[in-house]
């Protein structure tokens, strides 16, 4: 596959392997000392991943304290639900995201503790937090570990040590799916040199550094947010999802059937 790093896609999930035992024993820590709610604080992207474990715990009908809160929010406006036994939870790749530091600042005048997953070390948000977990690439598994231990201490997720026992084969599991999808889609793009390729602009943007398409500027079609496209008894409507999972991130509406791919 043109330009994928094996070796650095499989240390990324390496790493976020390494940092569950220590997030595990956090959770634990707090959970014995007890805590009044749990508030996962984040901006962009990072609120959609902590938003992603929101929906995970309602999904499982789940009854832990957690609460949502967008950063800049929660500095001006604060959180009746907010006190100094919460527990806060927040990420950041930089260690100095200005709306989250601001908010761990307000966190800890307010007499709360702060647990994040921070990348750079000596940063602002490294310093800051009561709880630091650091490492490179393993946000999500800091999302998950936190979450569902959080629940499993509650009793609630009974599957929690079958599911980290499972979570070991992610790296290698991650790495052959990047090669039998992206193959895949090599394939089809050579089998079929008449088929457009539709895709948002940015995802049109960085196929260059994945595939080598032949005339792939000929054979691509930019879509914008809302467009429609007929394929005769079938209609697809584009709508974009930045950040869902990477910037490029778009979804398809089929306008008959009703189904949102």
């Amino acid at each position: 596959m043109f330009n994928f790093n094996e070796d650095a896609v499989r240390k990324e999930h390496e790493n976020g392997l390494s940092i569950i035992g220590q997030t595990q024993e956090v959770v634990d820590q707090i959970c014995k000392n007890g805590y009044k709610n749990i508030f996962y604080i984040g901006i962009g992207g990072t609120i959609l991943y902590a938003g992603q474990m929101n929906h995970i715990v309602k999904e499982a009908g789940s009854t832990i304290p957690l609460i949502l809160e967008n950063a800049a929010d929660f500095k001006w406006v604060g959180n009746p639900h907010f006190g100094k036994d919460s527990i806060v939870a927040i990420a950041s790749i930089s260690g100095d995201t200005k709306e989250i530091v601001e908010a761990v600042d307000k966190v800890h005048e307010l007499g709360a503790k702060v647990i994040g997953y921070v990348e750079k070390e000596g940063s602002p948000l490294y310093e800051k937090c009561d709880y630091v977990i650091s490492t490179v690439g393993g946000e999500y598994y800091f999302w998950y570990t936190l979450t569902l231990r959080f629940m499993a201490n509650a009793g609630q997720f009974p599957k929690y040590d079958q599911f980290m026992k499972e979570i070991q084969n992610m790296p290698e599991n991650v790495v052959n799916i990047y090669k039998d999808s992206d193959a895949k889609a090599k394939e089809f793009a050579d089998k079929y040199p008449e088929a457009k390729i539709v895709a948002s602009a940015k995802a049109i943007a960085m196929l260059p550094q994945f595939f080598e398409i032949a005339d792939l500027a000929d054979r691509a079609v930019a879509v914008k947010e809302g467009e429609e496209l007929s394929l005769g008894s079938h209609t697809l409507q584009f709508f974009m999802a930045p950040l869902v999972h990477w910037p490029e991130v778009m979804v398809e509406y089929e306008t008959t059937e009703k189904v949102l791919f």
